[in-house]
């Protein structure tokens, strides 16, 4: 089944106080299941960062998601790849500029 067909019963949810259902950004949320997910193609773990929050030495982040494509809407496969650690103070303007890209649309 595609990853929106998936159905589980949650005792609790938490999403992220700036999800933005317009632009897709911080679109995370952390759920407590009533029973253990099956694991397979469309549920996986997920490793949580913990510890310093900027390493001195170069790390790979692996992301996932389905994100949006360039017309504005989610794709139907999850998307998976790896990306370079930015520090906070060089990911941040890039953040604003995407934001306000966005902001005028």
């Amino acid at each position: 089944p595609l990853p929106q067909d998936i159905e589980v019963d949650q005792l609790k949810s938490i999403i992220h106080p700036e999800y933005s259902n317009r632009y897709k950004t911080s679109d995370i949320a952390l759920f407590k299941l009533v029973n253990a997910a099956v694991l397979g193609y469309s549920v996986r773990p997920v490793c949580l960062p913990i510890g310093i929050p900027n390493p001195t030495i170069p790390v790979r982040l692996y992301i996932a998601g389905w994100g949006v494509n360039e017309k504005g809407t989610t794709f139907d496969v999850l998307r998976h790849g790896s990306v370079d650690h930015l520090p906070l103070e060089k990911c941040v303007p890039g953040i604003q500029n995407l934001l306000s890209r966005k902001s005028l649309n």
